[in-house]
């Protein structure tokens, strides 16, 4: 016990980080969680704890997300679409983008989207 006490901060971050997702690991196998929620559960719970962990600048991270998240991941999912990697079968909105992109595929993961091997 005296050896968990005395580990750095970052140790410990990991420590429980690892606890945290070993925990959710379990629950979405106990409750049958869908493959979003326990994504979600995945990402948000320790998210939270080490950003309660510790003071951030808020704004910037959230810009930096919002630019590696929506932007890169929009040019990703433009040239899988472009090259034929995978087939959207059902738009929430029956818009594209160049004639090649639905700019929202009706469902989250895999839903609607159909793989070409």
């Amino acid at each position: 016990m005296r050896k968990i006490l005395s580990l750095k901060p970052k140790q410990f971050d990991l420590l429980i980080t690892s606890l945290i997702l070993v925990i959710m690991a379990l629950i979405s196998v106990l409750l049958n969680l869908k493959p979003l929620i326990a994504f979600g559960l995945y990402l948000f719970i320790p998210s939270i704890f080490l950003w309660l962990r510790e003071k951030k600048n808020s704004p910037k991270i959230f810009l930096g997300v919002i630019f590696l998240g929506v932007i890169i991941g929009f040019i990703f999912d433009f040239i899988v679409t472009f090259n034929k990697g995978w087939i959207v079968t059902r738009l929430l909105f029956p818009y594209k983008f160049f004639g090649v992109l639905p700019l929202l595929a009706k469902g989250v993961y895999g839903q609607g989207i159909e793989v070409v091997s």
